[in-house]
Parts: structure tokens; C-alpha cells; sequence
């Protein structure tokens, strides 16, 4: 996907998100990732941790928005969002959307201490207020 400057996924699974990171590195030119991940609630979500193999760490040079909807702070959630912080060096805003309220506090205080100072980090609730 050389040219591919705009990539979004709608994904409802268990499973790790790093398989993702296959799409980023196939895409050069991308510059914004949009992941629209499954509706489950937190009692739904497996109560095991599948450790998913590393992926390969290569710098990303043109991705600079990333948002991510559902979030809820899980392993799976947190391996694709940190990858994202490594690898994406040109990174400008990092919106996590749709966030449950009871995973927004935890949200921003697992991910404002990991998030560097150049990148915008935007936490909307379903409520759609923003936190900063």
C-alpha cells in the first residue's frame, strides 16, 4: 500500500492489536490511522492475556494523526499504543475516542506521562467532552 496516505480499521476481536503494526510499516506514505475497535464492555473482554510476538520496530516517517475509538486500557490496547509512540516519529496528535468514563481517568494517567511534549494528546468520552 505505497500511496495509501489514509488507513482505517474497524476491528472487533480479542485479540492482540499489534498485527496492525503490519499495515503502518506496508504504508510509507500514511499519515493518518483511524482503528474503530469492537464495542465490548470490560466484562467481555478476555480475562486472559495473549502476549503477542514483538513486532518489528522500524521508525515511521509521514504518520502524524492517530486516533483510536474504544479504547480501554487493556494489554492489547496498550502494545499498539505504544508501539505508535516509538515508531511514529513524526507524530502530531494522538486521539483516543470514545473512551468508557471509567477507563478516561486511566487513560490519561497511563498514557500523558508516556506521550511526548510535541505530540497533542485528546481524550474524548463518549459523551464527546474532551479532555486534555
Amino acid at each position: 500500500m505505497p500511496k495509501l496516505k489514509k488507513l482505517i480499521v474497524v476491528y472487533c476481536g480479542d485479540k492482540s492489536l499489534v498485527w496492525l503494526t503490519a499495515l503502518i510499516r506496508a504504508s510509507p506514505c500514511l499519515e493518518e490511522f483511524d482503528l474503530h475497535y469492537g464495542q465490548f464492555k470490560w466484562y467481555q473482554l478476555p480475562r486472559e492475556y495473549r502476549p503477542a510476538k514483538n513486532p518489528i520496530r522500524i521508525p515511521h516517517h509521514r504518520l502524524n494523526v492517530f486516533k483510536f475509538s474504544g479504547y480501554y486500557g487493556s494489554k492489547n490496547d496498550d502494545e499498539l499504543l505504544g508501539y505508535i509512540l516509538e515508531n511514529c516519529v513524526v507524530l502530531e496528535k494522538y486521539k483516543i475516542l470514545d473512551v468508557e468514563r471509567s477507563a478516561r481517568n486511566k487513560a490519561k494517567e497511563k498514557l500523558q506521562p508516556c506521550v511526548p511534549h510535541h505530540v497533542e494528546l485528546v481524550i474524548l468520552d463518549r459523551g464527546r467532552r474532551e479532555h486534555r
